[in-house]
């Protein structure tokens, strides 16, 4: 995954120097794109599983280490300090 990120981000770099080729591309799709990439990307991370996790139920919650060992109101606590 570390170098799927890093060639992500050199193309980005990248298209920096293609701004004239990039011209002629939609501004919609390249929004759409960005978007696909960062809604793609947020998959995983514990933060946002964490903040889902405030509107679910606790019978319901994942068989995670960090949600079974720590107290449901502390993760909760320590997620809305996060955000």
């Amino acid at each position: 995954q570390r170098v799927s990120g890093t060639v992500v981000s050199i193309l980005l770099g990248f298209s920096v120097l293609l701004s004239p080729a990039l011209k002629l591309v939609p501004f919609a799709v390249l929004f759409g794109v960005f978007l696909y990439m960062g809604v793609s990307s947020i998959n995983g991370i514990q933060l946002f599983d964490r903040i889902t996790l405030l509107l679910m139920p606790v019978k319901h919650h994942p068989q995670v280490s960090y949600v079974r060992r720590v107290k449901s109101w502390k993760m909760h606590l320590y997620t809305v300090l996060q955000v």
